[in-house]
């Protein structure tokens, strides 16, 4: 039997138990994660030095990698994320999408994410050129004052830019258009020239 057959054999069980799976994933993994993404970078990645690159404490950096914590907030890992220069998304999948890719775990090297410059160092040169063309034509973007301020309301803008001089989640938060009945979604590229 297959450990993908195996695990949907022990999800089939129970709701309780596929709770329980998913939970232990999400608490196990991310904590795991983070410390992987440390060793990645090298040795001198320290806690304090994520803390630094993240704009936390180390005793946040701390309770992030430690599994038994378990209440890590999104805004801690958007941060943590901002620290090793890379993205961290959340979002809901499927049992079968959860339970492939935790079959799929083979080691460390799996959960290991590049920076974006050792990506961008990786890229050949169109990749650069055509990445390169496309934030230089993007056009500025306009503002839509309810969106932002209901943002605010919700909490988002703590988010700085790096230049620290606007209020990153204005601008994103002006661009995201939405139109729930019909299911669609837009996102306009947040960066401009």
């Amino acid at each position: 039997m297959s450990a993908l057959s195996s695990l949907w054999e022990k999800l089939s069980r129970s709701k309780e138990y596929r709770e329980s799976f998913a939970a232990a994933v999400a608490k196990r993994m991310i904590p795991l994660q983070i410390r992987i993404l440390r060793k990645q970078r090298g040795p001198e990645w320290s806690q304090a030095r994520l803390a630094k690159e993240s704009k936390l404490t180390q005793g946040v950096v701390s309770r992030a990698e430690d599994p038994d914590y378990g209440n890590l907030t999104l805004n801690t890992l958007v941060r943590i994320a901002a620290g090793f220069d890379c993205a961290f998304i959340g979002r809901f999948v499927s049992f079968s999408e959860v339970g492939m890719w935790y079959t799929k775990l083979s080691d460390e090297r799996s959960l290991e994410v590049p920076s974006f410059d050792e990506e961008l160092a990786k890229a050949t040169p169109t990749q650069k050129a055509k990445h390169t063309r496309r934030f230089r034509s993007s056009s500025p973007l306009k503002r839509q004052p309810q969106r932002a301020q209901s943002h605010r309301r919700r909490g988002y803008h703590n988010f700085r830019s790096p230049s620290g001089q606007e209020d990153l989640h204005k601008n994103i938060g002006s661009s995201v258009g939405s139109n729930v009945n019909g299911l669609e979604f837009r996102i306009v590229e947040a960066l401009s020239a």
